[in-house]
């Protein structure tokens, strides 16, 4: 559980895993600034929000700008006085094989993913810190294990994996958890190049069956944000359905039948 009236800082929160988690937040009665590059994407899942008696602010961010995090930061204090959450889902997806992988693509996908994470980070620590509480999770994904055609996304979900272990180290003491949650497949609009034929191939090579959905991911974040889970931090969860474990982790060698 986490207590009434915590602040907390949803980057993607607009959309897909972003708008799933900001929902479960507020439904256990936390205060939620949702950041968004799509200010009408953000605006909609705060009124969603107010709608059904919660408190939510919308702010459009682009968090591969280190100024925009120290304002989105600033607009969280300003606001509520604190900042007690952070999770870091914004994210974006520009998939190539090797050769097509271009500079502007890759640097692309790691200003938005690695350093809009470090950043946003960077900036809501301080206010952490001051409170001698926080609780941070960055998204990542089962990419990072290695993902034919995703050089720069696996890349640069690998080295958010890193990012954390590195953080949690530097401010446990402040009692603040750096943890990452790294989904399998899921069902939001980033999975849209994914084919249905691939969606069922996908989720037949998944050990519970099924392709993931986003309150899958938001309820493991409200695990690790819990007041609870104050002796958890550096850890990178998967949160796959079981399909890298094992043969699972490639749909076309999971030829297993078990039932």
């Amino acid at each position: 559980m986490i207590s009434p009236g915590r602040v907390a800082i949803v980057t993607g929160g607009g959309s897909g895993l972003g708008r799933a988690i900001s929902l479960v937040m507020a439904a256990n009665r936390a205060r939620v600034l949702i950041a968004d590059i799509n200010p009408d994407a953000a605006q909609a899942v705060s009124a969603e929000i107010e709608k059904a008696g919660g408190e939510a602010i919308p702010l459009q961010v682009d968090v591969s700008k280190e100024e925009e995090c120290e304002r989105m930061v600033k607009k969280a204090v300003d606001t509520w006085n604190s900042v007690d959450i952070l999770v870091n889902s914004a994210g974006i997806i520009i998939d190539n094989p090797l050769r097509k992988v271009s500079a502007a693509d890759f640097d692309k996908v790691m200003a938005v993913n690695l350093k809009g994470t470090l950043f946003s980070m960077k900036k809501a620590e301080i206010i952490m810190s001051e409170r001698k509480y926080g609780r941070i999770v960055n998204i990542t994904s089962v990419a990072y294990k290695g993902n034919a055609g995703q050089a720069a996304y696996a890349s640069s979900k690998g080295a958010v994996g890193s990012l954390t272990k590195v953080v949690a180290l530097e401010l446990a003491r402040r009692n603040i958890t750096v943890n990452a949650i790294a989904p399998g497949i899921i069902e939001t609009p980033m999975a849209r190049g994914i084919t249905a034929e691939q969606f069922e191939r996908i989720a037949k090579a998944t050990p519970v069956g099924h392709i993931g959905q986003p309150a899958d991911i938001a309820h493991a974040v409200m695990f690790l944000v819990a007041d609870e889970a104050g002796y958890i931090t550096g850890q990178v969860i998967d949160v796959d359905g079981g399909l890298t474990v094992g043969i699972g982790t490639n749909p076309l060698m999971y030829k297993t039948k078990t039932n």
